[in-house]
């Protein structure tokens, strides 16, 4: 890993930087030092675990933020851009642009740039042969609202059917995704909550929508066995509840909830990617993509180095080559068994939208 800010005293931009996020908090002046002192000490670990030119960047970027980065997704086809924040009528005619597309049968939404991850790395991995889908996609969304991962994932290579499952423990959060499937223009089976459509390239694509928890292994067990025709899911995402510190940039406030959370060292995350890895491994070739949107080691390397110590399982190699990622951070980080190492994409506020980590992750023999 690159060089770290660990003793790097406090200089006026990283000062500079807490007043600049602590301003967009609503709340008391009484208030503000404590929430300023939450802030400080998340960039604090930010520093810690950034290299240095990428700290500095980033610190930057704080004081002068002039486009929130995100991406345009219409089909497997991504275009990152910008827009500027202040500017309410660029935004009016993103939302104009994106009805169009989906009126001429495009499932096409807009996301943070980081957000697409999982789907570029699994389509990495079948292009390089590390994955086999046999024509036939079948994806298991264990925390999948508001559904993004799973529309991305729908326009994998080399895929002509598709079956998916969006599961979400929030049964409120499954309202939004059932109002993005009538945009997309997908037909939908009430009774089932099953919804289908065929996209422009002749590709048939059925997606069911589950409320079941995906920290018990029964009822994850249960949604692989009920809804794929008696097969099992080849692709699993975790995109685990979290602090969603990435986000920091966006919504401060998450460094309040991030001082709350982040001492639990990943505990739920390793239950549901345990469950995610035990039904991906039913299914030959079955990968795993864990996600979150946070930059801390205990919710991503931490979280990972704890099944690797299972012997028959492994993180996939990533060549994605991108200026705007970075490897997964080093031991020093985490606890990993001796002959292991963990292997993923992480990347930061600055770069692609928000701080995000992806592991590809499969169990047995390939």
């Amino acid at each position: 890993m690159s060089e770290v800010f660990r003793n790097k005293p406090v200089d006026s931009r990283f000062e500079s930087s807490i007043d600049s996020l602590a301003s967009r908090v609503g709340c008391s002046q009484e208030d503000k030092s404590k929430i300023k002192g939450r802030i400080a000490s998340l960039l604090g670990e930010y520093r810690e675990i950034m290299p240095v030119g990428e700290f500095d960047s980033f610190i930057r970027y704080i004081n002068k933020p002039s486009l929130r980065r995100f991406t345009i997704s219409v089909g497997p086809n991504m275009e990152d851009t910008g827009l500027p924040i202040a500017r309410k009528q660029s935004w009016d005619r993103l939302s104009k642009h994106l009805v169009k597309l989906r009126r001429d049968g495009h499932i096409a939404f807009s996301q943070r740039p980081a957000s697409t991850l999982p789907f570029r790395l699994v389509s990495e991995a079948i292009q390089e042969g590390s994955l086999e889908i046999d024509g036939h996609a079948r994806i298991l969304d264990l925390c999948g609202a508001p559904g993004n991962k799973t529309f991305n994932i729908c326009h994998l290579p080399d895929v002509e059917k598709v079956t998916a499952v969006i599961n979400d423990g929030n049964s409120s959060r499954l309202g939004r995704v059932r109002e993005r499937l009538a945009e997309f223009q997908f037909k939908s089976d009430r009774e089932e909550d099953c919804y289908s459509r065929k996209l422009n390239d002749g590709r048939d694509v059925t997606i069911y929508l589950s409320n079941h928890d995906a920290t018990d292994p029964e009822q994850v067990d249960q949604m692989a066995s009920n809804y794929f025709g008696g097969e099992l899911p080849n692709v699993v995402i975790a995109d685990v509840f979290c602090p969603g510190d990435g986000r920091i940039i966006e919504n401060p406030e998450v460094a309040i909830r991030y001082n709350k959370l982040v001492y639990k060292s990943g505990l739920v995350q390793s239950g549901i990617l345990e469950n995610a890895i035990d039904v991906a491994a039913s299914c030959p070739y079955g990968v795993v993509a864990y996600s979150t949107c946070s930059v801390s080691p205990f919710f991503n390397e931490g979280v990972v180095s704890k099944v690797l110590k299972s012997e028959d399982v492994f993180c996939h190699n990533s060549s994605f080559d991108n200026v705007n990622l970075f490897p997964a951070l080093h031991e020093k980080y985490h606890e990993l068994k001796p002959d292991g190492r963990v292997r993923g994409v992480r990347t930061y506020p600055h770069k692609m939208g928000t701080g995000f980590f992806c592991s590809l992750i499969s169990k047995g023999d390939y």
